[in-house]
């Protein structure tokens, strides 16, 4: 599990989950996400996934030792001794001795058969990155699949040397010329205005509110942008506005009824999130 203080340590280093961000193929984060996480000071929220992943950490730690015959009293799961670091990029195993990596999702996409080497990308990259810190040869993952029961799969992920190596050469060019240069300027006392951050393709609101504020300081804003924002912020508003006003008048027609039919047949009713949801007619071929 990550403690507060290793949290406030992986501000220095790139970090094994940082990784797939930085190349985009995390559904989860982007570039520019990690680069706020080093760059300003944040708050480490956790969300509810973090949640359940760190309450069954040592659950599904324990089946990776039972699936594999290993001796789970020689198991490392001490939580400084599973921080690993070697140059700028550092890691954080679930279990060590040997290392370990351990999931819990709801999501099955992506979850290759028991024993295969096919898991999600993101995954795959932050285990090699692991191996690229640790110089293990091999990392053993868990992944405990919760939808309708748990479906308990484990994996054997081997290093693959050509990939960390590319891995480490893009890490230090990414480190180099986005953390290392804005870090400098911020403790000059400097603006970021003019730095050429990450890519903002996929920005995340939430993570804008993890950074600290900090009091008496005022930055400039580009009026323009100001304007564009608050032009479609009040469009949004009322458009959210007008579609609670005519959702209330179709609720309103439904009443008590389990659905709403349409003209054309379809059926507005509530689907297993407890959402309304528009159904096509079936359709009948002769």
């Amino acid at each position: 599990m990550i403690t507060d203080e290793i949290r406030q340590r992986r501000r220095n280093y790139l970090c094994a989950s940082d990784w797939s961000q930085v190349v985009g193929v995390n559904p989860f984060g982007s570039a520019y996400d990690v680069w706020v996480s080093k760059v300003y000071d944040t708050t480490n929220d956790e969300t509810a996934s973090m949640r359940d992943g760190n309450d069954n950490e040592e659950y599904i730690v324990a089946d990776i030792c039972k699936h594999f015959g290993f001796d789970r009293s020689a198991v490392i799961t001490d939580d400084e001794k599973l921080w690993h670091e070697r140059g700028i990029y550092s890691c954080n195993l679930d279990g060590d001795n040997p290392g370990m990596e351990a999931k819990y999702t709801t999501e099955s996409d992506d979850w290759g058969a028991l024993g295969s080497e096919h898991i999600p990308d993101h995954f795959f990259l932050q285990v090699q990155y692991q191996m690229l810190v640790t110089g293990y040869e091999q990392i053993h993952v868990g992944v405990w699949i919760c939808h309708y029961g748990i479906d308990k799969r484990f994996y054997v992920i081997k290093r693959n040397d050509e990939l960390i190596g590319r891995i480490e050469r893009a890490g230090a060019a990414w480190w180099n010329k986005y953390v290392v240069p804005a870090k400098e300027i911020l403790a000059q006392g400097g603006s970021l205005d003019d730095f050429p951050k990450p890519s903002m393709d996929k920005p995340s609101l939430k993570t804008f509110k993890k950074i600290i504020r900090r009091p008496g300081k005022v930055a400039k804003l580009n009026g323009a942008d100001f304007d564009i924002w608050q032009l479609a912020d009040d469009q949004a508003k009322a458009a959210k506005k007008r579609a609670n006003e005519c959702k209330a008048k179709l609720l309103d027609q439904v009443g008590d009824a389990e659905a709403g039919e349409l003209p054309d047949g379809s059926l507005w009713k509530k689907n297993g999130r407890n959402a309304w949801q528009l159904y096509e007619p079936e359709r009948i071929e002769i």
